[in-house]
């Protein structure tokens, strides 16, 4: 994934954290002031909807700050190795596959002797 596609989806997470968060708070508000006032204009049914939709957004946040962080660190983690410049090593690709196969035939010549006739 290309950093620029990470910034934009961080950047995109915080934006509709910060929506979702306003949401909340406004509801929250909205709830505050009809108890602070002593208005009832919530029936059973808007109640129960309200209740829904703020256990959704709850679950909406948690799953945005999720996202946030894991996005975050992992472009905090390619700005690091960056900066290191970790580069592989040369013919260590050619020592890994001979390790592989050294492995393979080891395994497939130790278990044809093993195996009860």
């Amino acid at each position: 994934m290309q950093p620029g596609t990470k910034v934009q989806i961080a950047r995109t997470t915080l934006s509709l954290l910060t929506l979702v968060a306003s949401l909340f708070l406004l509801g929250v508000l909205v709830l505050v002031l009809c108890v602070g006032l002593e208005i009832n204009p919530f029936k059973e049914t808007t109640t129960s909807f309200l209740i829904a939709t703020f256990v959704g957004l709850i679950g909406v946040a948690a799953v945005l700050v999720l996202l946030n962080i894991a996005v975050n660190m992992s472009l905090l983690a390619d700005a690091r190795i960056a900066e290191l410049k970790i580069e592989p090593r040369r013919g260590m690709l050619r020592r890994w596959v001979i390790a592989f196969f050294v492995v393979l035939l080891e395994r497939k010549i130790l278990g044809s002797c093993s195996r009860p006739s």
